[in-house]
């Protein structure tokens, strides 16, 4: 059996029969007296198991909860090693089936200008991974006491004796302090550290609605991968208030830029209290992907449940070079229409070329040309993995075969 995004329940591989999931609704937030204590899992231990559906040996990690059986494609799931540590309080069930996958990436890609086209064939689906990921979610009341100088500018009084005086500008420091209260939600921390924070966090977790979340049932995770958190929730919470920090900081300069018009700010004393902090752990569904053009494997991000696409896509050297050789001609082009009566001369027979000069237009927009070329393919999207890392990563050649 195994979780189908389509009718929202589970069905058989074998003979399609499906199964209904009754949803309940998520638990809310915890205090923080309820914070889990348990470390870090790290996955340097191996062990097997069998597939409840074939019998078949399957060497597994020590932190995986939910595969697939790479002999039959059963799913199954080890609820009892997750339970152990930590319930998940919600789950965003898979609302997109995988064969839209594939059309998420192709309209995406059809929306970036420089991006091959997706039907040329050239740009291949290689790897589709179906995954839970688990993020650490916290909330806080916080009080904020501050204090300091900040800068503004002023034009000084020019002197008589001193007609330069007036061109300088002059910084004044005048101190400032306030307080404020800031109610920070969900705030979201990844529970594996070698993640993707801007994919995990724009993707995963910001783009998936808060009404998306059910209550979490071992059901779900049937045919996805899910692990359990490589981060402890004592180094989550401490990362997650090192960002409302800065979050605060970022809303009290931007208030005084505004009302004081300060240029600068360095602050004395910047005092955080907090209260009503909470704290829960949900997991939400996400497509990993891995495409290949011209060599180079690219690496991708779908959101299970709205279907939103995040990553790196490779880039048309030929569009590239279009489109370097349009800016470079109009670059061209507006250098000499502001140079016209130069090129253009009155002659007794009328308007002629003076060839000299648009021999030097000509060349000026070939350097131009050369120029903008050479930028442009600088800056291309680099390939996460290439030819030669088939060499030393067995799982990526064997994705590949």
């Amino acid at each position: 059996m195994e979780w189908d995004a389509e009718s929202g329940g589970l069905r058989c591989r074998s003979c399609g029969a499906k199964v209904s999931v009754q949803k309940a609704a998520p638990e809310g937030f915890h205090d923080y007296e309820s914070l889990p204590s348990f470390p870090a899992i790290q996955d340097d231990k191996e062990k097997s198991v069998r597939c409840p559906a074939c019998g078949a040996e399957i060497k597994t990690g020590s932190r995986t909860v939910s595969e697939t059986c790479p002999s039959c494609g059963a799913g199954f799931v080890s609820a009892d090693k997750l339970l152990s540590f930590a319930r998940p309080d919600g789950l965003a069930p898979f609302m997109i089936p995988p064969d839209r996958v594939d059309g998420l990436l192709r309209k995406e890609c059809s929306r970036r200008l420089l991006a091959p086209g997706f039907s040329s064939g050239r740009i291949r689906v290689r790897f589709i991974s179906r995954q839970y990921i688990t993020l650490w979610v916290f909330s806080a009341g916080i009080s904020t006491e501050y204090a300091g100088y900040g800068s503004r500018l002023r034009q000084p009084h020019r002197l008589e004796s001193d007609e330069k005086e007036g061109s300088r500008l002059l910084s004044d420091w005048e101190p400032f302090k306030g307080r404020r209260s800031d109610l920070m939600e969900n705030v979201c921390v990844p529970a594996d550290p070698e993640t993707d924070d801007a994919c995990y966090r724009r993707i995963l977790f910001s783009s998936t609605p808060q009404d998306a979340l059910c209550a979490w049932q071992p059901e779900y995770l049937l045919g996805s991968w899910s692990f359990l958190p490589a981060v402890s929730a004592s180094d989550a919470e401490a990362k997650a208030r090192e960002e409302m920090k800065a979050e605060i900081r970022k809303r009290i300069e931007k208030e005084q830029y505004e009302a004081s018009e300060f240029k600068n700010l360095s602050y004395r004393t910047f005092d955080l209290k907090y209260n009503n902090k909470a704290w829960r752990l949900v997991q939400n569904p996400a497509y990993f992907v891995i495409s290949s053009y011209r060599g180079g494997f690219y690496f991708e991000a779908v959101n299970g449940a709205t279907g939103e696409v995040f990553g790196d896509f490779p880039v048309s050297s030929i569009r590239l070079a279009v489109l370097a050789l349009l800016v470079a001609a109009g670059t061209a082009l507006l250098c000499v229409a502001i140079d016209w009566d130069d090129v253009i001369i009155n002659t007794d027979g009328g308007y002629g070329i003076d060839h000299d000069r648009a021999l030097v237009w000509f060349v000026f927009f070939c350097a131009v040309s050369a120029v903008c070329l050479v930028a442009a393919f600088l800056g291309l999207t680099p390939p996460i993995y290439r030819k030669d890392d088939l060499k030393n990563k067995k799982w990526l050649r064997e994705i590949t075969e």
